[in-house]
């Protein structure tokens, strides 16, 4: 057998990590910060390293709530807000920031702070850079041709992306939910199902959850899938600005615990499959910023949403009746799907 040479260790080629890192800064409680991203590599000559304002303050906006239903908040470099900082294309450097609201609200000096997707109101409308892509890109249908293996999802996923959707590597990939299967009650109060997979939605005759559905799941290579679940990066829109015209997604690294899958990854483009809302990808933004921040006590919380408490039990007490009925197994048909009674239940209850 004639052996090959060894694999030297890998280093980064183009994406580099500042020493420092990009804080966002609680007006009341200055320390530990409400956020921190870490600066790469930009590309751009003036600003060699840094995070992009868009993101920063969306991010920020997720943490209150405000999302696209509030654009009076701003980023500011002092507490008083004196010196407001432009949300342009331009990166914004190492530094310690600040999240303002306006003078006249109230709650501006200890704003509550989203601690959990449980609390988080799906905003009605997306916010402006979002929204652009979503009216130039409707998720239209796929043909999946239903399969019947229990593994759904990862089959039909795998069936339509073919390779990792951001390295393009065809080994070792998974699919990965978008929005967290653990999150399905919040995921169902916020009517994610019927507002953005809704009528095209030919996956229902095979009993499976919307959760479930493809247009939840995208296809990654094992090592990207894992820096995903560990909130290391996040699907952004490459046109902030809108003079693009630009539909295109990047992932954008949000950790600075990777030496090297930055390098491999950070601002890619990504290969959005055309049955993804972009809704969906906003939700999975949202959710990985709100695992990013500080588990400070000192922050007052906003709480959670009533509904999402009421369908998470819905769904423990329907989870164990299944579970009993598999036990029992006295009749066909005892493993009903149980997640449409969970909307049945809240459609009533709601109506």
């Amino acid at each position: 057998m004639n052996i090959r040479e060894p694999l030297s260790a890998p280093e980064p080629q183009e994406i580099f990590c500042a020493p420092d890192v990009v804080r966002i800064i609680h007006p009341r409680h200055e320390f530990p910060p409400l956020l921190h991203f870490p600066a790469f590599s930009t590309g751009s000559p003036t600003t060699p390293y840094g995070v992009s304002r868009f993101l920063l303050l969306d991010a920020c906006r997720v943490l209150t709530n405000h999302a696209a239903n509030y654009q009076e908040d701003f980023l500011a470099s002092d507490s008083q807000g004196e010196d407001r900082l432009e949300i342009n294309d331009t990166p914004l450097n190492v530094n310690c920031y600040y999240f303002l609201g306006p003078p006249e609200v109230e709650a501006n000096r200890d704003y509550p702070i989203v601690k959990s997707l449980s609390a988080l109101r799906f905003p009605s409308v997306l916010p402006a850079h979002w929204a652009r892509i979503a009216e130039r890109r409707p998720p239209r249908p796929y043909d999946y041709r239903i399969s019947p293996e229990p593994s759904m999802m990862t089959d039909l996923v795998r069936r339509r992306d073919r390779v990792c959707t951001i390295t393009a590597c065809p080994d070792a990939t998974q699919c990965a939910h978008l929005i967290p299967k653990a999150d399905e009650a919040w995921f169902l109060a916020n009517h994610m199902s019927d507002d953005y997979i809704g009528d095209y939605n030919n996956m229902r005759a095979s009993r499976t959850s919307d959760i479930d559905h493809p247009a939840n799941g995208i296809l990654l290579r094992a090592d990207v899938r894992l820096c995903l679940d560990s909130h290391a990066f996040v699907f952004y829109p490459a046109d902030c600005t809108g003079e693009l015209e630009d539909g295109t997604f990047v992932a954008y690294f949000v950790d600075e615990g990777y030496k090297l899958l930055p390098d491999v990854i950070h601002r890619r483009p990504v290969a959005i499959p055309q049955d993804v809302p972009v809704e969906f990808l906003y939700a999975r933004f949202a959710h990985t910023i709100i695992s990013l921040r500080y588990h400070n006590p000192m922050f007052s919380s906003v709480p959670d949403l009533p509904m999402v408490e009421v369908i998470r039990r819905r769904l423990q007490e329907l989870a164990q009746k299944e579970a009993q009925e598999a036990l029992d197994a006295s009749s066909e048909g005892s493993g009903e799907d149980w997640r449409w009674c969970v909307v049945f239940c809240y459609s009533v209850g709601t109506g």
